[in-house]
């Protein structure tokens, strides 16, 4: 099945409580049944093994969701600053993560991004920032619409940068995975 590696809601945690430095998003925070990272290190490791897919499902707090899903997806290692790619996307989110694509991960005390200001500080997060986003699940907790442009928990082409999402949840499994199918005698 699928291994959970990012999990967003309201689960009584600080709105900022991603905004987290570099080592701690190395090695993973959170608790899993709650808010939750599973770690870079982690993730590298996962999805190094074997071809893996990542699927990312999202909800607003109108209660409707949408999905992304990522074949091919990889976190590079640390001395490659965790880079993240992947070779081909379906779902009905749309593709937000293209701008992230080939970028390393940045915090609030490492700045890897591709903009003259530092994203990580600017946003309140650990994420993959290009110049700077067009998703960034790891944002500033708000509910719905917010005046805080960029800021939230958000995913451009479904909901734009001015609306933080309610809950999403990030999980990888190996490309070839088949659940055991039980053939009738």
């Amino acid at each position: 099945g699928w291994t959970l590696i990012q999990r967003r809601g309201d689960f009584g945690e600080n709105s900022d409580f991603f905004y987290q430095p570099w080592d701690i998003y190395k090695a993973g925070f959170g608790n899993l049944s709650k808010e939750f990272w599973l770690g870079n290190e982690h993730i590298f490791a996962l999805s190094n093994q074997k071809k893996s897919v990542l699927r990312i499902d999202l909800k607003d707090f109108e209660g409707h969701s949408r999905y992304a899903e990522y074949s091919g997806f990889v976190a590079r290692s640390e001395v490659e600053l965790f880079q993240m790619t992947y070779t081909t996307y379906k779902g009905d989110a749309g593709d937000s993560l293209d701008h992230h694509k080939g970028v390393p991960f940045s915090t609030k005390d490492m700045d890897n991004d591709n903009h003259k200001t530092h994203c990580s500080q600017r946003y309140k997060g650990g994420w993959w920032y290009n110049a700077c986003h067009h998703a960034d699940l790891n944002g500033v907790y708000f509910r719905g619409n917010t005046t805080e442009h960029a800021t939230g928990v958000s995913w451009f082409h479904w909901k734009g940068h001015d609306y933080s999402l309610k809950t999403t949840e990030m999980k990888l499994r190996p490309l070839d995975f088949a659940p055991d199918i039980e053939i009738p005698k």
